[in-house]
């Protein structure tokens, strides 16, 4: 079983699918419904508007995205970040040591000032 995060990834990946698989259809069809040898194609180049095309190119992705969305939305909602994550693995425990780089800490030359000025203490030196 996969985790909700994961069931989403592979879902939204398949419902995108559709938008690229209906592309290279497209792509197809008009590449051979328009070709150069093809006498029976309509030449209409005064063409501006219609409306059923407009329709498809615009509530597809709506839709795609409101669903995605929707699904986001609860797969969200069912995770919860108190819960404890069981992996059934012993976690790793380091322990670190830092080392002091510089007078600020970030300055990469000991003993530099360079990064950030000191702050005066109302002494005369440091």
């Amino acid at each position: 079983m996969r985790s909700p995060s994961g069931q989403f990834l592979f879902d939204a990946v398949l419902v995108m699918m559709i938008v690229i698989f209906s592309i290279f259809i497209m792509t197809a069809l008009f590449t051979w419904r328009y070709r150069g040898a093809n006498r029976n194609a309509p030449y209409t180049p005064n063409f501006a508007y219609y409306w059923p095309v407009e329709i498809l190119i615009w509530c597809v992705p709506a839709a795609i995205i409101g669903w995605l969305s929707h699904h986001l939305w609860g797969s969200t909602h069912r995770l919860d970040p108190y819960k404890p994550i069981d992996t059934g693995v012993k976690p790793h425990r380091s322990k670190v040591v830092g080392q002091f780089e510089g007078a600020c800490g970030a300055c990469p030359w000991p003993g530099v000032w360079a990064c950030h000025p000191p702050i005066s203490s109302g002494r005369q030196g440091l």
